[in-house]
């Protein structure tokens, strides 16, 4: 049988072709769709185009960036797709009628993407080239992106793999409904070889590039070596936090079999066998994608510098921060006009001004750090605006849900009602049940949270029993991962005098990220108790571990430890651990990652002296 051979090579003589005529001068297969019992949604469309494109490279790849796009060339107009010394001709898919939107799309998806990557690994001489380049939106959004190139020697020069790539960078924006379910499933670095698509290769789940697990775990160190005098050759602040997931990218790499002799195949054609020369073609390819990081970072952070020094002046925190340095240029001068070796009173107030400036540059620090919170509380305050109505919406939500459920009842009640409707009505009312409980759940939390009596009188609160209360907010989620949740917090402890929307708002902060780290059947634990005049509570979960030496880097604003998209639980914003801290700082206390023990990944820890500053 074929599938006892690892590659085609080792088959032989067990594969035999034959040749024959089909008698036709237009070979091909002809699929009409016609008379469908329902109009296709833009989803469903979306979806068959896609998955039809995918057997032969799109078009829109295969042609050059329009200009409207990036307005210059980079690395090559159309890629090499075929060898031209086959006689092959290929094969190519026709979508008419309806489905005549392909390259609709590709155009409307192109036209979201940030940043365009080209690499040309060639033979003659042996070299693999880079050019990363910002479209013209991005480059509207930041004036200070722009377009760089890189040449390395090639790591292989007699074997290969030489190839090129067209690969675009979506980002994290957002794409129109219409677009959405095309995006998704032409998402993903795709290999072709000889214009044939090869599986599985940027399908969805398939992290073949190691994207999504870098992504997730935001690994460092970034290292790229051989920039040494070219652009971009030192390490960016904060890049490592610019990766992308697979889908924020797509487009495809173009191999031909005289540029890939080493590239083996498997026997079922379904990838290439995992040795040297298709390490070789992964790297290259991750290289492209970590120049574009590293581009991405510095031109993000060069257009923030710019941003935030032309607004510094017009806001008080920036007008302070201009007049303390401007203090510094005046002592800076002052100690430049003055005389040296006039005996001790000029060496006093040298000392003087030493010890002035690094008051100033302390207080410039501070500022700084003031600044970033201030950041925070503005989009917290923003939210918050919006909470009041957001708060009567769901209270009319849970009034129609209620009487939905009511109705159903009186439905019920009838008789003369078949016995399979009833049953089917019986399963729609306790659904309707469900509904109105969430509903419930959600709607008491937030008046706790931002009702009128959330932030009217401080007390002592019963820790134990808020934990329970915002578990019973996570109820749901924690159920559906069928995860274990342990309390161990004494009865009778309580917090030192505080707002009941505070501690509720630490412990769902917490408990929410738990939740989403300890993944399907993890585990959670909760710990509270006294020690040394404060109260101590810990949040440990199970999944993935943080590194302790870097755990600081997750209590700055917008800097999120979660990035799996939670259908209830959300995204996360970053802003959950700032919070936290912000509020335990309120009352003396700390918050702070600390080593977790036995089967756990990762441990918070709270401490709130019993009685605060």
């Amino acid at each position: 049988m074929i599938e006892e051979f690892e590659t085609l090579d080792d088959t032989g003589d067990s594969v035999q072709l034959d040749v024959f005529d089909s008698g036709s001068d237009d070979p091909g297969t002809t699929i009409e769709l016609h008379r469908l019992r329902r109009r296709w949604s833009d989803a469903m469309l979306g979806t068959f185009v896609a998955e039809v494109q995918s057997f032969e490279i799109p078009e829109f790849l295969a042609q050059p960036i329009p200009t409207e796009l990036v307005p210059q060339e980079l690395l090559f107009g159309r890629p090499r797709i075929r060898d031209t010394s086959s006689e092959d001709p290929g094969f190519s898919v026709s979508l008419s009628g309806d489905f005549d939107v392909g390259e609709q799309f590709w155009r409307e998806l192109a036209q979201r993407s940030q940043w365009v990557i080209e690499i040309l690994a060639v033979q003659d001489p042996p070299a693999v080239e880079y050019a990363i380049a910002p479209t013209i939106g991005e480059r509207e959004r930041l004036p200070k992106a722009r377009a760089e190139r890189w040449t390395y020697p090639h790591p292989d020069p007699d074997s290969g793999p030489f190839f090129c790539a067209r690969i675009f960078v979506r980002g994290t924006r957002r794409i129109p409904r219409p677009l959405q379910a095309f995006a998704r499933n032409a998402s993903g670095i795709r290999l072709f070889m000889e214009g044939f698509r090869v599986l599985p290769y940027g399908e969805r789940g398939d992290d073949w590039l190691k994207l999504d697990a870098d992504y997730t775990r935001r690994r460092e160190p970034f290292e790229l070596g051989g920039l040494e005098g070219q652009a971009l050759s030192a390490a960016v602040d904060g890049e490592t936090f610019y990766r992308l997931a697979n889908n924020s990218y797509y487009g495809g790499v173009f191999l031909t079999d005289a540029g890939a002799p080493t590239l083996e195949m498997l026997v079922n054609r379904e990838g290439f066998i995992p040795e040297e020369s298709f390490d070789t073609l992964t790297k290259l390819l991750r290289r492209g994608i970590d120049l574009s990081v590293r581009l991405r970072a510095a031109a993000e952070n060069a257009s923030r510098t710019e941003s935030t020094d032309r607004r510094a002046p017009s806001t008080p925190l920036g007008r302070v921060d201009r007049t303390l340095k401007n203090a510094l240029n005046t002592i800076a001068s002052a100690r430049s006009a003055y005389p040296r070796g006039l005996g001790e009173e000029i060496e006093k107030i040298d000392h003087d001004l030493n010890e002035a400036s690094t008051n100033i540059q302390g207080a410039i620090q501070v500022l700084s750090e003031a600044r970033s919170e201030q950041r925070t509380l503005r989009v917290a305050a923003s939210v918050g605006t919006q909470l009041s109505a957001f708060i009567h919406e769901m209270n009319t939500l849970l009034g129609q849900a209620r009487s939905v459920y009511a109705f159903s009842e009186r439905v019920l009640e009838q008789s003369g009602m078949p016995w399979t409707v009833r049953e089917s009505f019986s399963e729609l009312r306790d659904a309707i049940a469900v509904l109105v409980e969430q509903l419930e759940r959600q709607a008491s939390f937030l008046t706790d949270v931002v009702g009128s009596n959330a932030r009217r009188r401080r007390s002592r609160l019963e820790v134990r029993e808020h934990v329970k209360g915002a578990l019973k907010l996570l109820e749901s989620r924690i159920e559906r991962r069928t995860q274990e949740v342990e309390i161990e917090v004494a009865d009778g402890l309580r917090t030192p005098p505080m707002f009941g929307s505070e501690l509720l708002g630490i412990l769902v902060n917490l408990l929410s990220n738990a939740v989403k780290a300890a993944g399907e059947e993890g585990a959670i634990h909760i710990k509270g108790g006294l020690e040394d005049k404060a109260v101590i509570l810990e949040v440990s979960n199970t999944g993935e571990s943080i590194e302790l030496a870097e755990a600081e880097r997750w209590f700055r604003p917008f800097e999120s430890t979660t990035t799996e998209v939670d259908e209830v639980l959300g995204q996360g914003m970053g802003l959950g651990l700032p919070i936290v801290r912000r509020i335990v700082a309120e009352y003396g206390g700390v918050a702070e990652f600390v080593p977790a023990a036995g089967r756990f990944a990762t441990t918070i820890r709270i401490r709130i002296p019993e009685r605060s500053r």
